[in-house]
């Protein structure tokens, strides 16, 4: 049985007899609490001064109770004790040290190693984000033997999201929905389902679990390549509101804290608090149009940027999300300039164009032009299409504004360096 919470389309309770997981929620959908109830009987047996045999059975409860405010945990159950999350890992009050994940290319624990480096859990991934767990220092799997539980070290598994294995439910808390690996699907239809016609509402990642993750649906994502490149590129005082979870997912509350105005912090913000999906990469090689492009060092060698955009006729998007992919093989500072190119430039104009069509977010030089030759001899008349001779003045412009605050705030922070390395 399962009940759903009335006002956020999230699941309150999943109860599997006489086994049951409850979840407590805030108005705006925040997990407040959760609670593991496991009923079990315990049978006593005795036997009395005359010789009988006598068998007893006791009914009892264990629940097992976790609460959640911010990064902090507190678990009660056969002990109790508390945790402080942070994106690397968490620190635990039994044990009094750090825990420190490592996850691979989507975000996903594939290993939790206390501080002493003793690989405590080590997990794998089918493609649809089902766990299995590998051996490891502090659970072996012998030959024939029966695997440990999942979650032992961490409950947080596919792309840092938190495993439900309670009673056999193995679901994965996304925080805006569960999602189901072993069905592939999410458990509640999308809250944006509207705005995505052409997809199913409990379909997880448009059905692309390999290259896409779906954590919430509402962030722009960056991995760690792309993450150095948007702090080298913002002031110091911008940079303390730019904050990156452990599967590269943009804090827009902290964000939306600051009041700078520079460009590239104003596009950044913009990006961020938009309806759409931003995922942003630093990569080698980039596929448009079914064509592998291969990603140089600097612009004089050719192609160092791309932007994929839904409906872009030349360079569309594989889904409905919009992808920012900057050479991983570029300098610090070109890799800073190329994220204010690409990022706050043709994907902020690209998000800008869909609300004002008179916006041109592309290097395509003005407006085309189409020309229609009508040959003397009267012969069939020729069309002719080209581009008129305008530049974007727009583009120009914005790509001209986030360049020169990116490379004023690089610089500013290379001059206030101890070490002063260019």
């Amino acid at each position: 049985m399962m009940k759903t919470e009335e006002y956020y389309n999230q699941q309150a309770c999943y109860t599997a007899s006489p086994c049951s997981t409850s979840n407590r929620y805030l108005p705006d959908g925040t997990l407040l609490s959760r609670n593991f109830r496991t009923k079990r009987i315990d049978t006593h047996i005795k036997v009395d001064q005359n010789g009988d045999t006598i068998v007893k059975n006791t009914r009892r409860d264990y629940v097992t109770s976790h609460l959640y405010m911010g990064s902090f945990e507190r678990v009660n159950g056969l002990e109790s004790f508390y945790r402080v999350h942070t994106p690397a890992g968490y620190w635990d009050s039994r044990i009094q040290y750090h825990h420190w994940y490592l996850t691979d290319r989507l975000g996903s624990t594939v290993a939790v190693i206390e501080e002493s480096g003793k690989l405590l859990q080590r997990n794998g991934y089918f493609p649809s984000g089902t766990p299995y767990l590998l051996p490891s220092d502090d659970t072996p799997i012998p030959l024939g033997g029966q695997a440990p539980t999942l979650g032992k070290a961490t409950d947080r598994l596919h792309i840092g999201n938190r495993y439900l294995s309670h009673v056999g439910l193995n679901w994965h808390d996304n925080t805006a929905r569960m999602h189901d690996p072993l069905l592939m699907r999410f458990t509640s239809p999308d809250p944006l389902a509207s705005k995505y016609p052409d997809l199913s509402p409990w379909a997880h990642t448009a059905a692309n679990p390999v290259n896409a993750i779906d954590p919430s649906g509402l962030y722009v994502i960056a991995d760690q390549w792309f993450q150095d490149g948007i702090r080298d590129g913002l002031s110091t005082i911008e940079n303390n509101y730019v904050e990156f979870d452990m599967n590269g997912n943009l804090n827009n509350e902290l964000l939306n804290q600051c009041q700078s105005n520079s460009a590239c912090f104003l596009a950044l913000k913009e990006l961020a608090n938009s309806e759409l999906l931003f995922i942003s990469k630093g990569a080698s090689t980039c596929i448009v149009n079914g064509i592998e492009k291969e990603f140089k060092s600097s612009y004089k060698e050719g192609l160092i940027g791309q932007v994929l955009a839904p409906g872009c006729y030349f360079a569309p998007s594989p889904d409905e999300n919009v992808y920012v992919y900057t050479s991983n093989k570029l300098s610090s500072i070109n890799r800073a300039l190329n994220i204010a190119h690409e990022m706050y430039s043709h994907a902020f104009l690209f998000l800008k164009s869909l609300t004002n069509p008179n916006i041109n977010p592309w290097h395509d030089k003005g407006a085309m032009v189409t020309n229609i030759i009508y040959p003397e001899d009267g012969s069939e008349p020729e069309v002719i299409i080209n581009w008129s001779a305008e530049r974007n003045s727009n583009l120009d412009y914005q790509i001209k504004s986030t360049q020169k605050d990116a490379l004023k705030n690089y610089v500013n922070k290379i001059l206030n360096s101890p070490a002063k390395l260019w």
